[in-house]
């Protein structure tokens, strides 16, 4: 954070936004078994409410992501290039969803293509996050050399 900022505000805002994420998880697990029963189909409720509690489960390994991804910008431009990143992906993935959905099972008569799709997505994400470079590479050549060469000057080992 800014250093006009005090610290003990830095305390606060992060105790607020810790007590809002747990707050929110302790809510879906003290509602997973009504959750099982509302969004899966009958007939199997263990096998609901493990699938139900896996997903409880896949939302604290994907917690650390936004972290990386924000630290791939630079410092100078972070707000920025995340703002874009996300207002971009929810305006063409969100916005243009139930149009695809409708597409794809209707041309291809098959319910799960959504599914396919949405792997297809998965995929090519994880294949341009391999692409990237090691995270910092892009903050340390911008830091390091005269001013005049920031984004040009590459360090040595």
């Amino acid at each position: 954070m800014s250093g006009s900022t005090s610290k003990s505000k830095q305390v606060v805002a992060a105790c607020i936004g810790n007590a809002l994420e747990w707050y929110d998880f302790g809510i879906y697990g003290f509602l997973a078994v009504t959750l099982s029963k509302l969004f899966f189909p009958p007939g199997s409720g263990s096998a609901a409410l493990l699938s139900t509690l896996a997903i409880f489960g896949a939302a604290f390994l994907v917690r650390p992501f936004g972290a990386a991804l924000a630290d791939l910008f630079p410092v100078d431009t972070r707000v920025t290039g995340m703002s874009a990143a996300y207002n971009f992906g929810i305006a063409i993935f969100g916005g243009f969803a139930p149009l695809i959905i409708a597409w794809l099972i209707g041309v291809t008569g098959n319910p799960l293509a959504p599914a396919y799709y949405v792997m297809a997505g998965l995929a090519l994400s994880l294949v341009a996050a391999w692409m990237l470079p090691p995270a910092g590479a892009s903050t340390r050549s911008r830091s390091e050399g005269p001013p005049s060469a920031h984004g040009f000057h590459i360090p040595g080992p």
